[in-house]
């Protein structure tokens, strides 16, 4: 084995469920079976090659790979074990690059590689279009992923695509919203009893519609004045559920003056709640 892969250090296997308390993202699922089914061949074929890891190079989707080294197999095998792990423990494959997190410790470098997996995914989309193009690809990353890693991460329930998979989870609470509420004016403030369940939809909502006007601006050869996009298959999206663009019209705004004010008296319902319980405590 080479000497930098001898002197790297290894992703841990072998791990310790966690406390409760760890971030929102990476709480313990409450679930008896928190992998599920479609993750029980990735968890078999890890635990199996805990015992005998495969030398052969795996096969590339790429018209040309090149050779893989034992080494750099056997290093993706270990940090796929402690991605397995990692799933079993959380739930999900999300393994945040963070370095505050609490199972940083037991997971050294494993949000890292997760992250490199990614970029390793994107780099053999361009290779492929540029090959089918008979262009020379501008790779990203010198990281490779074959098509066997990628099946078997698939099985596991792998997210390639962060950004695309926070923006569906937001459009499927904001439909959510609409069907207990009616319409898709969020609003600023949204009402005690519904704050936690729609916790960051009204900031997802108000950015939905920067996005557009700068797509606007940039179409007029403007410049933007934030950094937020939209793509034209989320507008459309949006617009079938009857998203509202811009809730300054008269209609948008009384309604959303109802909702803030509504807000606001359960605010303060909850607050004139709260001290006449503790005058009565003191009273008593």
């Amino acid at each position: 084995m080479p000497k930098d892969d001898a002197t790297r250090p290894e992703v841990p296997v072998v791990v310790t469920v966690a406390a409760s308390g760890d971030d929102a993202t990476t709480s313990p699922s409450t679930s008896s079976d928190p992998v599920g089914v479609e993750s029980r061949t990735a968890i078999a074929q890890a635990e199996a090659s805990d015992a005998a890891v495969s030398t052969t190079t795996p096969a590339s989707t790429s018209s040309t790979p090149p050779r893989v080294s034992v080494a750099v197999v056997e290093r993706w095998e270990r940090n796929f074990r402690a991605l397995v792990k990692f799933k079993q423990e959380f739930g999900h494959c999300r393994v945040s690059c963070a370095k505050n997190t609490k199972y940083k410790d037991r997971y050294p470098g494993l949000g890292k590689w997760v992250s490199a997996m990614r970029q390793a995914y994107k780099a053999e989309k361009i290779r492929q279009q540029a090959a089918a193009e008979g262009k020379e690809p501008k790779i990203p990353c010198t990281m490779r992923v074959s098509e066997e890693q990628r099946d078997r991460l698939d099985e596991l329930g792998f997210v390639w695509d962060i950004p695309r998979y926070s923006w569906n989870l937001k459009f499927e609470l904001l439909k959510e919203y609409k069907k207990e509420n009616g319409d898709c004016l969020v609003p600023p403030r949204l009402p005690e009893s519904m704050a936690e369940k729609y916790k960051g939809l009204p900031y997802w909502v108000t950015n939905q519609r920067q996005a557009l006007r700068n797509e606007e601006r940039l179409t007029r050869g403007e410049k933007p004045t934030t950094l937020h996009r939209i793509s034209k298959d989320h507008i459309e999206q949006l617009n079938t559920i009857d998203f509202v663009w811009n809730p300054k019209s008269e209609q948008a705004r009384a309604h959303l003056q109802d909702s803030t004010a509504q807000a606001v008296r359960s605010r303060d319902a909850g607050n004139g709640a709260a001290a006449a319980g503790q005058t009565d405590d003191g009273e008593s």
